[in-house]
């Protein structure tokens, strides 16, 4: 989850397949980026927009 947020903070916005490819989520094993992309939701160090994108938290303007 470090990544993601790390990833999220540096990039900004992303959709899932974007976010996936600086922290090599496709390498993770079945499931565990997904999973690890729900977990940082859930905790509050990223959140949903829409059209399936993702930001950091406190970003509000992507």
């Amino acid at each position: 989850m470090d990544l993601i947020d790390s990833a999220l903070h540096e990039h900004g916005s992303a959709n899932r397949r974007e976010l996936e490819r600086p922290v090599g989520g496709r390498y993770w094993g079945p499931g565990r980026f997904q999973e690890a992309l729900r977990q940082a939701v859930a905790e509050g160090r990223a959140k949903r927009l829409p059209r399936g994108q993702f930001a950091p938290l406190g970003d509000s303007s992507s």
